[in-house]
């Protein structure tokens, strides 16, 4: 078993083993879809199978503690085990599709984010274009990248008050959103 710390996450990746993280694949890729602002199993199983976890108090488990009568949390535990059996099953072809399109394993598929999906299909694709696609800049490249500063846009403070016919965007996945929509290259 091999540990990677990615940024506060740890992941393990089992050799010889294909694993899904299917609560890093739905909060990275299936969140926006969902109506539940909650990504716990419980929720998440609702709205998609159409129930969820076994209801469980803390006097039941002080309970089974003390009279060692396990029954009622082996049931509690097994349905969390079939919910997200279940769960993988329902996306499971989605999972194996992506992979299939980027290259990637079903693990790193699962623990990527969009912007990471489209990198990998424009890599396993690059070929067909005749590209060649630059290496990845190492740590140090990239923390003296940070250090230098660029002149950026005219920020406008607002004036404070009321106002009508205001547009807002949300740019926090338009980059690998125009490269899909638009089949355009990074560069």
């Amino acid at each position: 078993m091999m540990s990677k710390k990615r940024g506060e996450d740890k992941r393990f990746k089992l050799s010889g083993i294909q694993h899904v993280d299917l609560f890093v694949f739905i909060s990275n890729i299936l969140a926006g879809q969902l109506k539940s602002e909650v990504l716990s199993l419980d929720s998440v199983a609702k709205e998609i199978l159409g129930y969820g976890k076994e209801e469980i108090t803390l006097e039941t488990v002080r309970n089974a503690e003390e009279t060692k009568d396990y029954s009622r949390m082996i049931v509690y535990n097994r349905r969390d085990v079939e919910l997200t059996y279940k769960l993988y099953r329902y996306f499971e072809q989605l999972l194996i599709e992506l992979s299939r399109i980027t290259g990637q394993t079903l693990y790193e598929t699962s623990i990527s984010t969009y912007g990471v999906l489209v990198e990998n299909y424009l890599i396993k694709r690059s070929r067909e274009f005749n590209e060649i696609i630059p290496n990845r800049p190492k740590l140090d490249e990239m923390r003296e990248r940070s250090m230098k500063s660029y002149a950026g846009a005219l920020v406008l403070e607002p004036e404070p008050g009321l106002y009508r016919n205001i547009a807002v965007f949300d740019f926090r996945s338009l980059y690998p959103s125009i490269i899909i929509a638009y089949n355009i290259s990074p560069d």
